[in-house]
């Protein structure tokens, strides 16, 4: 069994974009996310390619009961601020199963990490895959560097610092 993990909507779509899903789900992490999240995914072809994963059982999609869809509803009452109700079916999932959460939320991330759940995001995902060798560090930086030109809400100077890190480690 390895980490236990619950996805949010960004981190699919992001590397699905890269072209680095499959890369993700080679990690030594057991993988959930909910069914909120799954409805998230609208573009062409996006929820069927993650529901490919679910089919081989490489990915576990979370449905609640009512009772639990209620409790997520008073969790989402209860923050102040943007979270959404799908962040809020995370931060419930990822409580309730004792798992870290892989998101680019930042609300989200502030509160998960203020009710003491682990949080990482994309960087940390894609340095995971260059440390378990399932792709070359060359390789990692030239998909963040491509990935970083189109989605400006990543931190620029942490990218940055990963880019070299990994171009420096290895050569082509």
């Amino acid at each position: 069994m390895g980490k236990l993990v619950v996805s949010d909507t960004n981190i699919f779509i992001d590397l699905i974009h890269m072209g680095l899903l499959r890369d993700f789900f080679l990690l030594p992490f057991d993988i959930t996310t909910v069914d909120f999240v799954i409805r998230e995914l609208k573009k062409a072809g996006q929820k069927e390619t993650v529901l490919e994963y679910e089919a081989r059982r490489e990915l576990k999609v979370i449905e609640f009961s009512e009772a639990e869809i209620e409790d997520i509803f008073n969790l989402k009452q209860s923050t102040r601020g943007n979270v959404s109700y799908q962040d809020c079916a995370v931060w419930f999932c990822a409580k309730k199963i004792n798992a870290a959460i892989l998101t680019g939320d930042k609300s989200l991330t502030i509160r998960a990490k203020n009710d003491n759940i682990e949080v990482h995001g994309l960087l940390y995902v894609l340095d995971q895959i260059v440390l378990n060798k399932i792709i070359p560090a060359y390789l990692a930086a030239d998909k963040l560097e491509e990935l970083a030109k189109e989605n400006k809400r990543l931190p620029e100077d942490i990218i940055k610092d990963l880019i070299l890190k990994w171009r420096s480690s290895t050569s082509k």
